[in-house]
């Protein structure tokens, strides 16, 4: 709840945001192998994102 809270403030004080889409998810692989690696690579990207995330709220580094 907190997190939101510094969300909603940096809101309400007049911080802008900026809403990225999100990218359609792919159906239909040439094989097995070829679904795990995209469902691979998609979680390095993902894990990446959250990091960077974490990065900004903890240390302010924005990395």
């Amino acid at each position: 709840m907190g997190h939101a809270m510094k969300i909603f403030t940096y809101i309400s004080d007049g911080g802008a945001i900026q809403l990225l889409g999100i990218p359609k998810l792919k159906s239909g692989w040439e094989s097995i192998v070829k679904a795990i690696e995209n469902f691979y690579n998609s979680e390095i990207a993902n894990t990446k994102r959250i990091w960077g995330c974490f990065v900004v709220d903890v240390w302010g580094l924005g990395l």
